[in-house]
């Protein structure tokens, strides 16, 4: 067993307020309406989320007492649930909020939205750029991190055009959009989640030097 470090102990508690703040939120979610519906990103991102926050500690403990190196799809599976955290924190602050009245308040504060919106993504993003360490660069990397997006956005768009379902946020009804606009809300989502990616695998390899 090789020795903790303080960067050790702090991984294992920011990952595990992660997790709290992820269950509070989906538990939430069912009171405040009943069941969790997954059609909804949000929900994805942070049930993502959860996931890879448990697989890490995981991993991470068995590195501890093992001395062993956290396996290289752990980092690239909590760069991707990073990435989709981020994603949902932009887009409702960006798109959402401005579409529906500038709600701000309600999207990024209020019920299971806080956990959502606002606590786990900014959480998830200050651990990964400050404390974790990851081996995360190149494309290949950056497109798997931006992965689990594109296949939403792929799916969401096929399921709309089949009128499977409506939705469920705006830039994906493509009946209701031209398609000159479909195109460029997907274009325009899928290429800053990749330039998101890439932000993110630069930043985060300079701010894990402020914590030795």
């Amino acid at each position: 067993m090789k020795n903790l470090r303080v960067r050790d102990i702090l991984i294992i508690v920011a990952n595990l307020v992660l997790i709290a703040a992820e269950v509070l939120g989906l538990r939430m979610s069912m009171i405040e309406d009943g069941m969790i519906d997954f059609r909804f990103y949000t929900e994805l991102a942070n049930a993502f989320s959860l996931i890879a926050a448990i697989v890490y500690i995981v991993f991470m403990l068995i590195s501890v007492f093992r001395e062993k190196e956290i396996p290289k799809f752990v980092s690239l599976l909590k760069y991707a649930s990073v990435i989709s955290l981020a994603v949902t924190m932009i887009i409702v602050a960006v798109v959402l909020a401005p579409f529906y009245d500038n709600a701000y308040g309600v999207l990024l504060f209020s019920g299971s939205y806080f956990f959502y919106h606002t606590l786990a993504p900014l959480i998830a993003l200050i651990s990964f750029i400050f404390i974790e360490e990851h081996d995360i660069k190149g494309i290949i990397d950056n497109l798997i991190g931006i992965s689990p997006t594109v296949l939403y956005g792929v799916v969401m768009t096929i399921l709309n055009i089949a009128k499977v379902i409506q939705g469920p946020y705006p830039f994906l009804m493509v009946y209701k959009n031209t398609l000159g606009m479909s195109i460029i809300w997907f274009a325009g989502i899928i290429g800053g989640t990749f330039l998101l990616a890439e932000l993110l695998e630069f930043v985060s390899s300079k701010g894990k030097k402020v914590i030795k």
